[in-house]
Parts: C-alpha cells; sequence; structure tokens
C-alpha cells in the first residue's frame, strides 16, 4: 500500500483537472472476436448495478450471440449512420450524448475516423471531447490499430489499416486492459460460427493470431513496466520492476569475449528483452594491438544484435562486482551474464570471488555463468544461478 506524502505542486494541479474530466478505459485485443466488446458490455451491466448512469453509443455486436445478449436493457443512444464503400458506419452523436449527460458511455472502434462533414475528425476527438465534459468513456481498439504496433503488425501479417490512434493515446487512459485470447480458441469460435460478420479472414491464420497476441502481449507489458519503474522511483525502491528483461553481459577484450555476448543476445532473444554489454577496463592503460582488434569485434557484434556496447573504469578485481551491480541498478537490469572463474579454491579465498560477491550484493537479479569449455570439448554452455 502506497505511503502518506506530500503532493508537489504537479500532482495538485492533476487532482483539481481530473475532478472536472471524466475517465477513460481501453479494452486491447488482438483482433475482433477476441472478446473486447463483450468484456466492455458486462462492465456497463455491473457499473448499472451499482447504481451507475451508463449508456451506449455506436457499439457493434456483429450478430454474435454472446456479445448480443451481454446488451441487456443497457440504455442506447442512437449513433449516426452513413455509408462508406458500400459498408455501413457508425458515428458517435456526440450532441446527443451531451443533452443526455450520463455518467458513463460505452463505445467501440477507438481508431474509427468520421464522415467528412462531422464535427471532429475521428472518434478519439469526439472522446476526448465528452472526457472533458466530465463524462467518462470505455472504448474498444484492436493491437494493430495502435501506432506502435501497427508498421510490426504490416510487417509481419501484412495487414493494412485504414485508420489507427497515435502513439500517446494509451497514456490518456486511467486504465487499459488486455483480453488475451489464444489462437486456438479464436479459430475454434471461428470455425463453431461465432464470429459472424468478420471481414478480416486473411487475420485469422495460426501464425497470424499468434504474431498479433504477441504483439498485445508485448504492448501491454511495455506499459506496464514504465508505471512500475515510475512508482517504484517514486516509493523509493531500487532494482528492476521485472516487467520487462534487461540482459547485461559483462565481456573482455579477449579470444572469447564474443561467446559471452552470443549468450546474452540468446537470452535476450528468448525473453525478448534488452542487451546490455559492459567492458571494464583500466582507462590509463594503452590496448594492446590485439585487444584493439578484439574490441572492433565487439562493438561490431554488438552493433548487430542491437545491444549496447559501453566501456567502465575499473580500479582492481575486487572492485568489478561493486561496479557491475552498480551498473544493473541504474539501468534496472534483470539478469547478469559473466564468464566463468578459472581460480582454485584458495585463489578465491585470497583474491575474492567476484561471483559470490555479485551474489551478495545484487537483488532480484539473476546471474548466469558461461563455462569456458571451448578449447577442450568445442563448446561451451551457460549455468543459471538464481539469486532473486
Amino acid at each position: 500500500m502506497e505511503g502518506f506524502h506530500r503532493k508537489t505542486p504537479e500532482e495538485i494541479l492533476l487532482s483539481i483537472s481530473k475532478l472536472h474530466r471524466g475517465s477513460l478505459k481501453i479494452y486491447i485485443g488482438a483482433v475482433s472476436g477476441s472478446g473486447k466488446t463483450y468484456h466492455m458490455l458486462r462492465e456497463g451491466h455491473t457499473l448499472k448495478q451499482q447504481g451507475i448512469d451508463v449508456v451506449i453509443c455506436a457499439v457493434s455486436t456483429l450478430q454474435r450471440p454472446e456479445t448480443v445478449e451481454q446488451l441487456g436493457d443497457l440504455e442506447r443512444v442512437p449513433s449516426l449512420h452513413w455509408m462508406k464503400d458500400g459498408i455501413e458506419q457508425k458515428d458517435l452523436n456526440v450532441d446527443a450524448l451531451l443533452a443526455r449527460n450520463p455518467e458513463v458511455v460505452l463505445v467501440d472502434g477507438l481508431a474509427h475516423l468520421n464522415r467528412s462533414d462531422a464535427r471532429f475528425r475521428s472518434r478519439l476527438d469526439d472522446i476526448k471531447y465528452l472526457l472533458a465534459h466530465n463524462i467518462s468513456v470505455i472504448t474498444t481498439v484492436n493491437v494493430y490499430e495502435l501506432e506502435e504496433a501497427m508498421t510490426m503488425a504490416h510487417k509481419l501479417t501484412g495487414i493494412e489499416v485504414s485508420s489507427f490512434v497515435p502513439s500517446d493515446t494509451l497514456e490518456l487512459a486511467d486504465e487499459v486492459r488486455l483480453i488475451d485470447v489464444t489462437p486456438e480458441t479464436l479459430l475454434n469460435r471461428l470455425e463453431e460460427g461465432h464470429l459472424k460478420g468478420n471481414k478480416d479472414s486473411a487475420l485469422f491464420k495460426r501464425g497470424n493470431l499468434g504474431v498479433l497476441r504477441e504483439l498485445a502481449l508485448r504492448l501491454v507489458a511495455e506499459d506496464v513496466n514504465g508505471s512500475l519503474e515510475a512508482h517504484r522511483e517514486k516509493m523509493g525502491f531500487i532494482g528492476p520492476s521485472g516487467a520487462t528483461e534487461r540482459i547485461l553481459v559483462s565481456t573482455q577484450y579477449h579470444w572469447n569475449g564474443s561467446i559471452y555476448v552470443r549468450r546474452g543476445q540468446q537470452i535476450a532473444k528468448r525473453l525478448n528483452g534488452d542487451l546490455l554489454v559492459v567492458v571494464l577496463r583500466k582507462f590509463k592503460n594503452e590496448l594492446s594491438k590485439e585487444a584493439s582488434a578484439f574490441r572492433r569485434s565487439i562493438i561490431k557484434l554488438v552493433d548487430k544484435v542491437n545491444g549496447k556496447f559501453e566501456e567502465l573504469p575499473f580500479k582492481n578485481r575486487r572492485c568489478i562486482a561493486a561496479a557491475l551491480v552498480d551498473y544493473a541498478i541504474a539501468h534496472h537490469v534483470t539478469r547478469i551474464v559473466i564468464g566463468h572463474s578459472k581460480q582454485t579454491k584458495w585463489q578465491a579465498i585470497w583474491q575474492g570471488s567476484i561471483v559470490n560477491e555479485l551474489l551478495k550484493r545484487s537483488k532480484n537479479i539473476d546471474v548466469f555463468l558461461v563455462a569456458d569449455v571451448l578449447r577442450r570439448k568445442g563448446s561451451a554452455f551457460c549455468l543459471p544461478i538464481c539469486s532473486r
């Protein structure tokens, strides 16, 4: 639970502005038929049972039995109908909604574009206008209609959209909820005839559905991670939030340095995380010709795998663990990849063990040791040591 604290002037102004502004909730789904409208209408009934004045406008059921059933006795404010390319369109009747002045409006299709002579160009603009008049809105959108995911969705599935919402739209929302449905469930619904009115048959291929589902999950995870990190920073917590992965690789200008980078890149790819690569070196000492060549090759490799490369100063061996942990905390790292030490037991006692120091100092960070057996067996493997 969040503790008491004195509000900043900015927080006070935000609180005052919210008193005269409605709230916005957005349901996100992979595709049409994932259940966004169904859950929105069900929430409408829940709000109505709590005594809240709820109406619907421009809600499209597409004659799907489960969705039609959820309409129930919710009051409908007639939408404005018009035709585009032989297909009926529905615009929000903003004037009628302002005259009715409900507490909450349920509306479909956040990415919808209005008719040419409408007061506002898009449904998003209509919703902003309603919010400014202290009317709350619950709406729906497909992930490929969000600007952040639109380009990637087109690249991976070939889908093209005629309208989309800008990248800052989710920041306007007071709440974002993802309706996550597996491709198998959607295909079963389609086969059983529950997804009537669907015009995007190309989307309903197992591969495309899987891609769009993953895009939706990643998009929401990134949004959650940003909010969590802001909250943790505000509350004075240190370390990563855990919502997204950041992999830190500690390597050297040595013949096996690229092995560590490759292992880190494999982990980052599997976990859809960011890759950070650091080298600790004494800047007062010039690199040898061989070390300079290794440096160039490592920088080239890191750039190739879309990682971030950085050199950190270090004084002596006993400072390595502290430097890595400080860097990991500052960059919200979740996993550290380092090479396996060749020290003997007595050397570790006398000189200090980097791994033991990492485990003592780190919190909520996993440590992976890359065992260097390339010369003996022709391969290398990665041994995870959990410190969470």
